[in-house]
């Protein structure tokens, strides 16, 4: 086996819902969260205000976590106007930078000084 993968049986699916009697547990759906958010409300709260192009828009319309969090005006073009945890932005770092000319981050400052780091950090190895 292949170190970092982890092998599934399909012979072992019918052991994982069957209760002491032999029967089916049906699966609850109300309990199967399907989103990537713990928490509705996040941990230490910082204001995020992006504004996108049509293209930065129909980027994020395809990030389902993201496209609740969108406005998108008449001409396509668009803005994200959220909270979000402090925690998440090493997470908002990587996809701003993947957005690149697409978006014109507008707070907070501590996610526009993550990415100047994150930039430097990759012009570096690349110099």
């Amino acid at each position: 086996m292949r170190e970092g993968y982890r092998v599934f049986r399909c012979d072992r699916i019918r052991h994982a819902v069957v209760d002491a009697s032999g029967m089916m547990e049906p699966l609850d759906p109300g309990k199967v969260r399907l989103d990537r958010r713990e928490e509705a409300e996040p941990k230490e709260p910082v204001h995020l205000r992006a504004e996108l192009s049509r293209v930065g828009v129909q980027r994020c319309e395809g990030e389902h976590w993201l496209a609740p969090m969108l406005v998108v005006s008449e001409d396509g073009s668009g803005t994200v106007d959220t909270v979000v945890s402090r925690g998440d932005i090493p997470f908002y770092t990587d996809f701003f930078i993947a957005l690149g000319n697409e978006a014109i981050l507008k707070e907070p400052d501590e996610l526009k000084d993550a990415i100047r780091r994150r930039l430097s950090e990759l012009l570096a190895r690349y110099q």
